[in-house]
């Protein structure tokens, strides 16, 4: 039973992070393509 738990994390993690890393490819090139809308890149303001 523990174990089966155990494998059910790690699953979940495994799973919560591919997501979180198509996210992550999707918001760059989001960021990509809209930065090179703009005239300068001066425009715009770094994001913290």
């Amino acid at each position: 039973m523990d174990s089966v738990e155990h494998n059910l994390v790690k699953l979940l993690l495994f799973v919560m992070a591919k997501s979180h890393y198509r996210e992550s490819m999707l918001i760059l090139d989001y960021v990509k393509s809209s930065s090179s809308y703009t005239k300068s890149p001066s425009e715009r303001q770094p994001s913290a």
